[in-house]
């Protein structure tokens, strides 16, 4: 879809997946540039380690394992970051593939690129 203006628009985003389906792989082509290049905040609108990609092994009860941890979203983003890319925030898909039950949750929550709700709080309760 066409940018459509920015009368029209407050926010833009993108979803990215890490077995390169939907609508970008950040690696593949400029879609981040482009768009940086509205001047809106960017999102990375959903993040996902994919359905049947970086699955390690199945659970007795049949749920999934990935391989694809916190870590390596955290890893995914500073490589981001590393290219001039600015993420307004993330959000990661739901159950079995949502950050919460990825492993190393932990750590890139507490890593000092993520700001959290306890930090927005605290900065609004600071300043």
């Amino acid at each position: 879809m066409p940018y459509p203006g920015d009368e029209y628009v407050d926010i833009v985003g993108m979803d990215r997946y890490t077995s390169g389906g939907g609508e970008s792989e950040y690696n593949a082509n400029d879609g981040w540039e482009n768009l940086m290049s509205t001047g809106k905040p960017v999102a990375l609108a959903e993040f996902d380690p994919g359905e049947n990609d970086n699955v390690s092994y199945l659970t007795p009860e049949g749920g999934r394992v990935y391989t694809y941890t916190c870590k390596n979203m955290l890893e995914d983003f500073k490589a981001m970051m590393a290219k001039g890319h600015k993420i307004s925030y993330f959000e990661t898909w739901t159950w079995s593939r949502s950050c919460g039950q990825l492993t190393d949750c932990e750590i890139l929550m507490n890593d000092p690129i993520i700001f959290t709700r306890s930090d927005m709080l605290e900065y609004w309760n600071n300043n």
